[in-house]
C-alpha cells in the first residue's frame, strides 16, 4: 500500500510539474531546450522549478532561464552534499575502494586506508563494543548488517553515522563487503 502511494504521489507531482513547464512555454510562445531536459531530470528539480513558476508569474523568460539554472546548480550541490559514504572491502575486510563521500566524512584517502580494515581508523574510545561486537559477528556469518555507531574522522574528532553493511556475492562465492555510511 505504501508503495502505491508513494508512485501515486510521485505522479502528482511529475503531473503537477508538467502543467508548470506548459504554462511557461505557452508564455513564452515556444518550447525551449530547457524545458525538455527538465523534464527529463529528476523530480525534486521539477518541484523546485515548478514552485518558482507560481511564485513569480509574468516574469521574462531571460528571468526563468536564469532562476531555473541557479536552482539546478543549488539541488545539484544539495545531493552531493548528501551523498552516502561508500566503502568496499575484500573478503577479509580490507579496504578497496571508497568514494569521495566517504573522504569528505572522516578526512582519509584511499591511498591512506587502502588495504586497512575501517575499524583499525574509524573505532576509538566512545565507539560502541556491543556495536562492534555485533557488526564482527555480522561479518562472520556474510549476512548484511546496520547499526549507529560512533566513528572517528582523521583529526580524531567523533561523530554519529549509520552504517548499513552488506555482503557481495559472485554466486556462492563472497567477493568481498560493501558498506554505505551517512551522519546523522
Amino acid at each position: 500500500m505504501a508503495d502505491i502511494k508513494r508512485v501515486e504521489q510521485g505522479y502528482k507531482s511529475r503531473s503537477a510539474y508538467i502543467a508548470g513547464l506548459v504554462v511557461y512555454d505557452m508564455y513564452c510562445g515556444q518550447q525551449h531546450n530547457l524545458t525538455v531536459e527538465l523534464m527529463n531530470g529528476p523530480i525534486e528539480l521539477q518541484e523546485a522549478v515548478f514552485a518558482e513558476l507560481l511564485e513569480h508569474p509574468g516574469k521574462e523568460t531571460s528571468w526563468f532561464k536564469h532562476r531555473i539554472e541557479e536552482i539546478a546548480k543549488s539541488e545539484s550541490a544539495k545531493k552531493r552534499s548528501q551523498a552516502k559514504a561508500k566503502v568496499q572491502t575484500d573478503q577479509s575486510g580490507r579496504i578497496t575502494k571508497v568514494n569521495r563521500a566517504f573522504t569528505k566524512m572522516c578526512g582519509y584517502t584511499l591511498k591512506e586506508v587502502k588495504g586497512k580494515k575501517p575499524g583499525d581508523f574509524l573505532q576509538g574510545r566512545e565507539t560502541e563494543p556491543e556495536v562492534v561486537r555485533d557488526f564482527r559477528q555480522a561479518i562472520k556469518e556474510r549476512r548484511p548488517f546496520e547499526c549507529i555507531m560512533t566513528n572517528y574522522d582523521s583529526r580524531g574528532r567523533s561523530y554519529r553515522v549509520h552504517v548499513a553493511m552488506r555482503p557481495i556475492f559472485n554466486g556462492s562465492e563472497l567477493m568481498g563487503f560493501e558498506a554505505e555510511e551517512k551522519k546523522i
